[in-house]
């Protein structure tokens, strides 16, 4: 790899490490976007509602993560199991799939959780089901892009985010727009959700406010003029 002249990587966290291994050549972030228009309502939230047996009065959080150990979906489980045993109007929604969903499975039963937690599977309108949610868990070991395209997604629905210091959140997530988690264990995960079930009403100021950062920040607009002006420069030194 150090023989190209110049890098983008997705993430601050990927900078570093090029910085560190000392490659040289002219480097850029380019954060990953989002098309905030893109969701289409395809089920109303009173549809999803019902589908789920959600009652009005629950608070229910959201998880879009394959279901794979590095998204830590075990931890979010356990945590969920203390949170709904002192707040029995709770919900866990889990939308994706993968690996790991059979030992999820099991685990749901071992905790006897089979009406609280709920697996929606795999979801091409997610925005429907972000909007039945009160807020979104991010736990994970490691993510890929940054910022994950779960919090993209969370957020162009106004919906805030629990989050671990993954996908360069740590810079981005703070206590005007989401809470960030400690750590990526159970107990850590479980305060940040009492937390955000202690906030109320002002959750919705965080979620509107992060929207309104990826609006400014993360926009696919955004990420295509990154590259465009990366590439101006890279041109322009060659002249």
């Amino acid at each position: 790899m150090k023989s190209f002249e110049n890098y983008i990587t997705v993430s601050e966290n990927l900078l570093r490490l090029l910085e560190e291994k000392q490659f040289e050549g002219k480097k850029a972030v380019v954060n990953n976007g989002i098309r905030i228009n893109k969701f289409i309502e395809k089920e109303s939230s009173d549809q999803l509602k019902n589908k789920f047996k959600i009652n009005e009065d629950d608070f229910v959080f959201g998880v879009i993560a394959r279901f794979h150990p590095i998204k830590n979906h075990e931890n979010i489980i356990r945590a969920f199991a203390k949170f709904n045993n002192d707040n029995k109007n709770s919900k866990l929604l889990l939308l994706g799939d993968g690996e790991s969903k059979d030992r999820i499975k099991e685990l749901i039963v071992e905790l006897n959780l089979e009406k609280e937690v709920i697996l929606g599977g795999f979801v091409e309108n997610v925005g429907d089901y972000l909007k039945i949610c009160d807020c979104t868990i991010i736990a994970s070991y490691s993510e890929g892009g940054a910022p994950p395209l779960a919090m993209l997604e969370s957020a162009a629905m106004e919906i805030p985010v629990i989050t671990t210091k993954v996908g360069d959140l740590e810079n981005i997530i703070n206590f005007n727009n989401g809470i960030l988690i400690k750590s990526q264990g159970e107990k850590d995960i479980y305060i940040s959700m009492l937390e955000a079930y202690d906030k109320g009403e002002n959750l919705k100021v965080l979620g509107h406010n992060i929207k309104n950062l990826v609006l400014k920040e993360f926009t696919m607009s955004r990420f295509w003029q990154k590259y465009h002006n990366f590439y101006k420069e890279i041109l322009k030194d060659k002249h």
